[in-house]
């Protein structure tokens, strides 16, 4: 008996994708390739899992542009792209600190909106 690779020996597990925009596209691409919706997320998984393990792809560096420790423009275009899902994804989201900041704001006379007071001049007197 010929034992499969270890990425064909791989556990079932039902895993729940709350993404129905993401599970809409797996459908779409699983149509389209003649694969099942099982097949085509095994085939992304296995893709990811290669370009993370390129040469060409360095995850530590997406890492750094995120946190503006490295201009984007200095990735590969590997890394350049996954910087930017990662990146859109996050700016989509306040984080927990913008959250607290912005409540907070709105607890204090900051956040507030202040008209100045209407000043009525006698006509012919100046403002200045």
């Amino acid at each position: 008996m010929v034992t499969p690779p270890d990425h064909e020996r791989l556990a079932t597990e039902i895993v729940e994708l709350a993404d129905d925009e993401l599970m809409d596209y797996v459908r779409q691409e699983a149509g389209l390739r003649n694969r099942s919706v099982d097949e085509q997320m095994r085939h992304w998984l296995l893709l990811g899992r290669a370009v993370e393990q390129s040469e060409k792809f360095d995850f530590e560096r997406v890492i750094a542009a995120l946190q503006a420790e490295l201009l984007p423009v200095k990735l590969t275009p590997l890394e350049y792209a996954c910087w930017l899902s990662l990146f859109s994804d996050l700016m989509g989201e306040p984080s927990a600190a913008e959250k607290a900041f912005f409540e907070q704001r709105k607890q204090s006379e900051t956040g507030q909106c202040h008209s100045e007071p209407e000043v009525n001049h006698p006509k012919g007197s100046s403002s200045k």
